[in-house]
This record gives C-alpha cells, structure tokens and sequence, in this order.
C-alpha cells in the first residue's frame, strides 16, 4: 500500500478564493455617462451589384436564381418569408 501524503483531496492549490490582490472590481473608478451611441459615418459609395467580384461572390453564396435575386433583395411576392433573426 502507498504512503499518504499529507495533502487532502479534491482541494485547489494556492487558495483560489473569490478575495484577491485586486481587491473588488470596479472599485474606485470614474463612472461613465450613458448617452447615445454614435456610429462611424457612412460613406455612400456606389455600388455596382453587376461588377465583376459581385458576381463571383453571388456565384458562390446562392444555389440558385431565385436564392440569388432573394440575396439581392428582390424577392418574389407571395414567397416564404424568413424565419429566425433579422
């Protein structure tokens, strides 16, 4: 039989607790203003939805015509409509 090492089972080691060095969080700083969120501006580029590395693209995201015109944002009336996440 082994010798027992003094060690108990099942325990972590250094101490592991939730109190560390870093003391609570968030403790001591500034608090943020909570406002309206500003977004990058926009540049309207046209864009050429028949240009070359369109249709490649296209060509490789759609198994079909109607899938493809769906992609584009032509869909048919009266078609499934999207289930899921906008």
């Amino acid at each position: 039989m082994p010798a027992k090492s003094g060690k108990a089972k099942g325990k972590a080691k250094g101490g592991g607790g939730k109190k560390g060095a870093g003391g609570k969080k968030g403790a001591g700083g500034k608090k943020k203003k909570k406002g309206k969120k500003e977004k990058g501006s926009k540049s309207e580029t046209e864009l050429d939805i028949m240009s070359p590395a369109a249709m490649f693209n296209l060509y490789y995201i759609s198994h079909n015509v109607a899938d493809s015109l769906a992609f584009r944002g032509f869909h048919w009336p009266g078609g499934p409509k999207k289930k899921g996440r906008k």
